[in-house]
């Protein structure tokens, strides 16, 4: 019988190879190097993905993917602003161009600006939908179009946020709450 033992942060005995390998597969993660994103693209990475970890912070972008890079993973850095369309569309056509392909997508964009409903600013609740919700949607886009033209299909996986359904009163979440409830709805 097969009996994986974890050591440290890996599985052995090829445990994960055997249930969830994406070899050949590549994965674009916008918001890769937060908490969650960097957790993501390491799993991706462990899954035998290679990685563009993409963000705002191209220090951070690319801080990650040579941690990857070093930890024997093929991995890259893109920095991208998820406010811009049209930074967008270059990310994503860079990153499919990089592999000659693109599989995955997985948005662990985040953006918050905690002011509460009755001060909210419309600069910043424009931000919040524009780095939340918009982005999704132009994110889905443009990977869409490459993994249609790829032949293979792809996969797309946007992280929501429970406080959608919490709602939070008074805590400064309005803007976000209703970007994160738009993406929901927009992935169903």
């Amino acid at each position: 019988m097969f009996s994986p033992r974890i050591e440290g942060d890996k599985m052995t005995n090829g445990f994960l190879d055997g249930l969830f390998s994406l070899r050949g597969k590549v994965a674009v993660v916008p918001g890769g190097y937060g908490g969650i994103g960097e957790s993501v693209c390491r799993g991706l990475a462990r899954a035998g993905a290679q990685v563009v970890v993409a963000g705002r912070n191209a220090e951070r972008c690319h801080a990650l993917a040579e941690a990857l890079k070093t930890e024997g993973h093929d991995a890259v850095g893109m920095p991208f602003d998820a406010e811009k369309v049209d930074d967008i569309r270059r990310m994503i056509d860079a990153a499919a161009a990089q592999w000659k392909r693109l599989d995955i997508l997985v948005n662990c964009v985040g953006l918050n600006r905690e002011e509460k409903a009755l001060e909210i600013t419309e600069d910043n609740f424009d931000a919040v939908i524009a780095g939340n919700l918009k982005s999704a949607l132009f994110l889905s886009q443009s990977a869409a179009k490459h993994m249609i033209a790829g032949g293979r299909g792809g996969k797309q996986v946007h992280l929501g946020s429970v406080r959608t359904l919490l709602a939070l009163r008074g805590r400064g979440y309005a803007a976000y709450c209703a970007a994160k409830g738009g993406l929901s709805i927009m992935c169903k």
